[in-house]
């Protein structure tokens, strides 16, 4: 089980429920890595690539994912 939930995080699922948001420099880091990451790579990263590159967890990078589309105009 605990394998499990070990790899669930590490794709970036949030298992302790809502949190924190990420802080807009987090919300930088993750943009900054993914245009690097894009512009290099000619694919989208995945949250665990994203997580590498700046060194932040797998959650955090999700939510700062959902920070980009909550305050993306609509």
């Amino acid at each position: 089980m605990v394998d499990t939930i070990g790899a669930l995080e590490a794709e970036g699922i949030d298992l302790e429920g809502p949190g924190t948001a990420a802080s807009p420099e987090d919300l930088l880091a993750v943009l900054g890595a993914a245009r690097a990451f894009t512009a290099e790579q000619a694919r989208r990263p995945t949250v665990v690539e994203l997580a590498e590159r700046t060194g932040l967890s797998p959650i955090v990078v999700r939510r700062a994912l959902n920070l980009a589309k909550s305050t993306a105009p609509r």
